[in-house]
Formats: C-alpha cells, sequence, structure tokens
C-alpha cells in the first residue's frame, strides 16, 4: 500500500480538520531500494497530514529520528542506508 491518492489526502486533511481523525494511522512504505521489502508503519495522522500538505518532514515529525523519517519518505531501511555505504566504500 504505497502512496495516496489526492482525494485520500484531502480526505485526511478534513479528518483532522473537523477533530474526526483517528490518532494514527498504518502507512505504506514504498519499496526499498536495496533489499526491495516495504514497510507500514503506525504514524500520527496529524504531522502526516501536514507532511502531505507540503511541510517538510523534519518539521512535521521534529520527535523522530532522521531514519525513521527517511524510512517514511523513501522506505529505505536503517540498515539497508548502513549496507549501501558499506558496498560503496569497498
Amino acid at each position: 500500500m504505497f502512496g495516496w491518492t489526492a482525494a485520500l489526502r484531502e480526505y485526511i486533511a478534513h479528518l483532522v480538520e473537523t477533530g474526526e481523525a483517528l490518532p494514527t494511522v498504518e502507512y505504506g512504505t514504498p519499496p526499498c531500494s536495496f533489499c526491495g521489502r516495504d514497510s507500514v508503519l503506525v504514524v500520527p495522522t496529524v504531522p502526516l497530514a501536514r507532511w502531505f500538505a507540503g511541510e517538510l518532514i523534519q518539521d512535521a515529525f521534529p520527535d523522530w529520528t532522521r531514519e525513521r523519517r527517511e524510512l517514511l519518505k523513501t522506505g529505505i531501511h536503517p540498515e539497508c542506508w548502513n549496507a549501501m555505504l558499506v558496498e560503496e566504500l569497498s
């Protein structure tokens, strides 16, 4: 379940604005470009809607680590980043 249509993004924004949104949603990441696996993250709805609306991911999710934000945005796992760096340095 990667990605969201514009209509779904608008619906989530509406739910957040009206207070009807669930506190969290399950978000399917894109497949990792290194290992090919995708992930499902439990994400707070309000920051997700802010990110969908164009806010920078580091501003929408300031309490998340860089690695977790990268996983949300690109699907690349922290261990895969490390493996890619080792591979490049070899």
